[in-house]
């Protein structure tokens, strides 16, 4: 019964683990929300660096591995290749399933973490004269699943900024005032933000590259001054 009990436990670690790596082209691995729920970091340092996720489930998977080859195989004397088909078909199932998985996990997470970019045409345009920036505005869709209401302040920055040396993007009102947007619970908005309604501060202030890009992070901000980096995620459209 014990080697039976191994046996069972062994495979669904395999499954579990395997889960947590599953992802789509633009989204994260399902670990990530699990650590992130859990109040830890999928990244060691502000999703750069080591990405813990991956050293962590995929351990555990290598070990399921070992395990199932030890004590599945002979506890039930079938075959391996119905031992790993199985497990295969179970993670199918979780990964046609993710993206309600990965809605649940949302409505419950702590802080901003409840909110998703929920839309992938989001963008910033740029409007040049003589070279100089005449007007920013720039567009994305934000989805609060939890029930409480949010807010929050909104920078936008990618990579390419940081390495060219250009500021994120920050929004200020005709006071010099940060200012603080908000979702209600359940609610779904999409942002329209221009240099018309608001002071805005960073982005590239030259004509380099395109008038129009797409949006790499855009980064939320609470009044504790945490800051919770969102991408548009694949599992929540």
């Amino acid at each position: 019964m014990k080697k039976r009990l191994k046996a069972v436990l062994s495979l669904l670690l395999m499954i579990f683990s395997f889960s947590m790596l599953c992802q789509k082209r633009y989204s994260p691995p399902l670990g990530d929300y699990v650590l992130e729920f859990l109040g830890l970091k999928p990244w060691s340092d502000n999703y750069r660096g080591i990405h813990i996720t991956l050293i962590l489930f995929g351990g555990l998977l290598l070990l399921s591995i070992f395990l199932v080859k030890r004590y599945f195989i002979d506890a039930f004397n079938i075959n391996k290749m119905l031992t790993f088909l199985l497990p295969l078909i179970c993670i199918f199932v979780v990964y046609v399933t993710s993206g309600i998985m990965v809605k649940s996990i949302k409505k419950k997470a702590p802080n901003l973490l409840s909110i998703g970019v929920t839309q992938k045409q989001n963008y910033i345009k740029y409007e040049f004269k003589d070279n100089k920036l005449t007007k920013i505005s720039t567009k994305f869709k934000l989805t609060n699943y939890s029930n409480e209401k949010k807010e929050f302040y909104i920078n936008i920055d990618s990579p390419f900024y940081r390495k060219e040396g250009t500021k994120p993007i920050e929004f200020y009102d005709k006071q010099d005032k940060p200012v603080k947007f908000v979702l209600e619970g359940n609610e779904s908005r999409e942002f329209l933000l221009t240099s018309d309604e608001f002071k805005i501060i960073g982005g590239r202030q030259s004509s380099t590259g395109s008038d129009y890009e797409g949006i790499s992070e855009l980064i939320l901000i609470n009044d504790l001054g945490h800051r919770f980096i969102l991408r548009w995620d694949e599992f929540l459209k």
